[in-house]
């Protein structure tokens, strides 16, 4: 068998150890976010009837079941995606993976609702590391010339053509 030396291999190295990369930080983030998810949900649930006061950080009852809501919505929702797109595409979904397509709904459902609550937040939160603007100028009227005195209204009298 002949084997090609040349920069055309070292090339498909690179795209290969590139991808390589890339799957393994998906597979990190996908991890973390999970885990996340888990830890929030936890903590949800003991927050579900009453504030759970974290430090700092307060996580209110309609918090918590956004939390897991959006989470459960996530779950639902990606079983009937993953078998629509097992049928157009013609493809077979192995059974095993059906707990992480539940896992990764589940996440899913989960950091939608955190980038739509983060989203909100950015766009209602006054700006604090803006200046202050300063007091708008007090508007003056331009100078007027000076008026030159008139008579007092007085009403017409019966001889008025004589005082003409």
């Amino acid at each position: 068998m002949y084997r090609q030396n040349d920069q055309t291999s070292a090339m498909y190295t690179g795209i290969a150890l590139v991808i390589g990369v890339i799957m393994i930080a998906g597979l990190v983030f996908f991890a973390i976010a999970a885990f996340t998810a888990l830890v929030l949900t936890v903590l949800s649930l003991i927050a579900w009837n009453r504030p759970l006061n974290l430090g700092f950080i307060t996580l209110e009852p309609p918090v918590a079941h956004a939390i897991v809501y959006s989470g459960l919505a996530g779950a639902v929702l990606t079983p009937p995606g993953a078998l629509f797109f097992a049928y157009l595409f013609d493809f077979t979904i192995d059974p095993e993976a059906w707990p992480y397509l539940l896992i990764g709904g589940y996440t899913g459902g989960f950091l939608t609702l955190v980038s739509i609550a983060n989203d909100y937040a950015r766009d209602n939160e006054p700006a604090r590391h803006d200046p202050p603007a300063p007091p708008p100028k007090a508007i003056t009227p331009p100078p007027q010339a000076p008026r030159t005195p008139t008579r007092p209204f007085d009403f017409a009298d019966w001889n008025d053509d004589e005082l003409r």
